[in-house]
């Protein structure tokens, strides 16, 4: 019986991987003139909170349309940052040797959908690897191209002080927006960080002249 269960497993497993071409998800093969170095503004990307992933699709699909390929990669650090973390990854739904078509998409948070800083790289489209028997290697990204993430500019609106409200000897700053707070003794500074960040805040009105602004 156990020997019947254990087949039955090798059957499912084989079953689960059939239909499923591979790619070496690595845009840096010097072999095969891959050299496609990602950038974040100028920058070659090593943030561990990026990562990357394969959207793909049968020879054709559009962009659009590409799905999700299961797995994502980080990046390198050092003189290889902008280079990926290199691993194999199955194409679900598309046969080895079949042509695919997909993009490299890298992105900051959990999702590519959900991120604030991403991008997408060209498409290219490739046979996949793992046909014949033995299985052969995975698909190397032949036409990959470099490319670069411009984060998009802030919509947000910029931080700014509510009219001081004066209690005796005190007065109370407030504002709105994000930022740090920073004072000077003179308008042309020099700026330090205050002690306290607090918002609302209140500061004695005794001693000298004191300036404030909140610095993005």
């Amino acid at each position: 019986m156990k020997k019947a269960i254990l087949a039955l497993a090798a059957m499912m497993v084989t079953a689960a991987t059939c239909g499923q071409g591979t790619v070496q998800f690595n845009n840096r093969l010097p072999t095969s003139g891959i050299d496609a170095r990602i950038f974040l503004a100028s920058v070659p990307i090593s943030d561990p909170s990026f990562k990357a992933q394969i959207y793909a699709g049968p020879e054709g699909t559009s962009v659009s349309s590409l799905k999700a390929v299961p797995g994502t990669t980080t990046f390198r650090t050092g003189n290889s940052a902008g280079y990926l973390n290199p691993i194999p990854l199955l194409i679900p739904g598309i046969a080895p040797g079949a042509k695919a078509t997909l993009v490299v998409r890298v992105y900051n948070r959990l999702t590519f959908e959900s991120s604030t800083v991403f991008g997408t790289s060209n498409p290219i489209t490739i046979a996949l690897g793992a046909a014949g028997t033995p299985p052969g290697p995975g698909a190397e990204l032949i036409g990959l191209q470099s490319f670069t993430i411009i984060p998009e500019p802030s919509t947000s609106a910029p931080p700014k002080f509510n009219p001081a409200a004066r209690q005796e000897s005190n007065l109370t700053l407030s504002w709105s927006g994000t930022g740090t707070l920073q004072q000077a003794d003179a308008v042309n500074g020099p700026w330090t960080n205050a002690a306290s960040q607090s918002n609302p805040q209140t500061v004695p009105l005794a001693g000298g002249a004191k300036f404030y602004r909140i610095r993005q």
